[in-house]
């Protein structure tokens, strides 16, 4: 979102793949919908799950993620400092 004038991503995915929303997820994206039962797997019907983020939110995501990633650095540096 930094290179380009969008206001808004997103993805598709479907419930059988938790590790791709708990990624989405943890990049900022929310859940906007849910289609139910549409894909059917394996003998299985599945949800479709859709997922944005829109450009505020992800800006604020990535100075969270920023802040925790330099106080996981500075307890590394602590620790080894200790030692």
């Amino acid at each position: 979102m930094s290179a380009l004038e969008i206001e808004r991503g997103g993805l598709t995915t479907w419930s059988g793949n938790p590790r791709m929303i708990k990624c989405a997820e943890r990049i900022g994206m929310q859940i906007e919908g849910v289609i139910r039962k549409v894909r059917y797997y394996n003998g299985n019907y599945y949800d479709s799950v859709k997922l944005s983020v829109l450009r505020e939110e992800w800006f604020a995501t990535q100075h969270e993620n920023i802040a925790t990633q330099n106080q996981r650095e500075d307890s590394r540096e602590r620790k080894a400092f200790r030692r």
